[in-house]
């Protein structure tokens, strides 16, 4: 899994508090103010005037402590070069940090740019607390080559970095590198598979490998996560972790968010044009704004992407927008109050998908009140409970609500995802629900799984 929830949750909280101490800026309460010795290492930097490297980035996004925003790089220049990860940073009044690293995972990059080419994605860096405008203001965007020399990127507008894309824009759902072609290519290999299988009997030898479909024979192994905090609707939190043998890209222009009644909801103009680039074995992490904010009280959200088949007429697939809801690892959506990294993958039972949970078979001692059952998790979200929004709930033989039973306390309040856990639920009195012959676990309005 991404995050190993225990010890890799734990690091990562200790590197949020010693970065909060050294990097936070002065100017919001949250920033500590650089040490002089740090102060005057940051200005005997030598800055380049190098013309051939030309870095430039748009409006910033921030959420759960991470800021992120689009970025070009152009190499104008006679000499082919490098661009390295470790070599970006963000200076607000001379405290610096580099790009958002999560202990246990492979977030590096490099980047070969021949003369002429131009370079976009969009990049992110923790800082551990909310910007204000002023400290945006005074920021700079760094890049640092190997010899020392800092190159420090121009902020231009939305309208100028797309001129500078030109061309390059993300919205070409028909690349068999855009994510959204991967999902369409799962979407429909599993459909073969099916009937095939179905054709044949069962015969398995009928069945193209992925090896042989897509040259791949990881081609499944990639995951993609959403979260929206209520603190922050109009942001969306997009991980992805590809661990396929395949570079892929998510061009933004192609997701959408459709509400219960239907409405859809597009990614801001600002980040639309751009794509983020997913490279085969790592992780990537931004966040990114969307054209207006998701609400509570019109989930659930579904998550589509464009397709690049015209001809498709399936149910869910509406003006060429599809759901992944048919693929082996739909991408997942979750909504919390989350308002740091370390808890955005914390959720309630009934703000995650059902796939996202395995629940075992309960069973409920009447003497007690008490109901026992095992839950298990298979991606990176931990639950974090509630119990007093555990209920019980009676259905009568005309399939209606019966009795519904409220529990009033449990453990343990956190499950993570490195092995299954026993619940154990406490109630007041189970005994008007001892009759029934169906009895089902709700979390809050959700149900989770048939108990008797």
């Amino acid at each position: 899994m991404i995050v190993k929830k225990s010890n890799s949750l734990n690091a990562f909280v200790i590197l949020c508090m010693v970065m909060l101490l050294s990097v936070l800026l002065t100017g919001c309460q949250r920033i500590g103010g650089a040490s002089p010795k740090t102060q005057s290492q940051s200005t005997t930097k030598q800055v380049s005037n190098n013309s051939s490297f030309k870095f430039y980035f748009g409006d910033v996004d921030q959420s759960a402590g991470i800021i992120s925003a689009p970025v070009i790089i152009s190499n104008s220049g006679k000499q082919d070069m490098t661009l390295v990860s470790k070599n970006f940073s963000l200076d607000i009044d001379g405290n610096r940090v580099k790009l958002l690293h999560v202990p246990g995972e492979a977030n590096d990059f490099h980047v070969n740019m021949n003369s002429g080419d131009n370079w976009s994605n969009i990049i992110s860096f923790y800082v551990g607390g909310r910007l204000s405008n002023a400290d945006i203001s005074r920021m700079k965007m760094i890049y640092t080559t190997d010899d020392g020399v800092e190159h420090v990127a121009s902020n231009v507008s939305a309208s100028k970095l797309n001129s500078i894309l030109g061309n390059d824009s993300g919205d070409d759902s028909s690349s068999e590198n855009a994510i959204s072609s991967y999902y369409q290519n799962m979407k429909n290999y599993l459909k073969e598979q099916k009937e095939n299988n179905s054709s044949s009997g069962g015969n398995t030898d009928s069945v193209n490998s992925l090896k042989d479909e897509f040259n791949d024979s990881k081609y499944d192994h990639l995951r993609t996560w959403m979260v929206v905090s209520y603190k922050d609707p109009s942001t969306v939190l997009i991980k992805v972790l590809n661990e396929t043998n395949t570079d892929f890209t998510f061009n933004l222009n192609n997701l959408e968010f459709v509400d219960s009644s239907g409405e859809e909801t597009k990614v801001a103009s600002d980040y639309s044009s751009f794509q983020i680039d997913l490279l085969h074995g790592k992780s990537t992490t931004v966040v990114v704004p969307l054209e207006s904010k998701l609400s509570k009280s019109n989930a659930p959200y579904q998550v589509k992407l464009l397709s690049d088949d015209n001809s498709s007429s399936d149910s869910d697939n509406d003006d060429n927008y599809f759901s992944t809801s048919a693929t082996p690892y739909p991408i997942e959506l979750a909504m919390n109050n989350a308002t740091d990294y370390s808890s955005v993958f914390q959720a309630q039972p009934d703000e995650l998908n059902d796939s996202s949970m395995q629940w075992g078979k309960g069973k409920i001692s009447w003497s007690n009140d008490t109901l026992s059952i095992s839950v298990s998790l298979s991606d990176v979200f931990s639950i974090k409970n509630d119990f007093t929004k555990y209920k019980l709930v009676g259905i009568e033989r005309d399939g209606t609500k019966g009795d519904v039973e409220s529990a009033t306390d449990g453990a343990p309040s956190k499950v993570d995802n490195s092995q299954p856990a026993d619940l154990k639920i406490k109630f007041s009195n189970l005994k008007n629900l001892k009759t029934y012959k169906k009895i089902y676990l709700q979390y809050g309005s959700k149900t989770l799984t048939r108990i008797k």
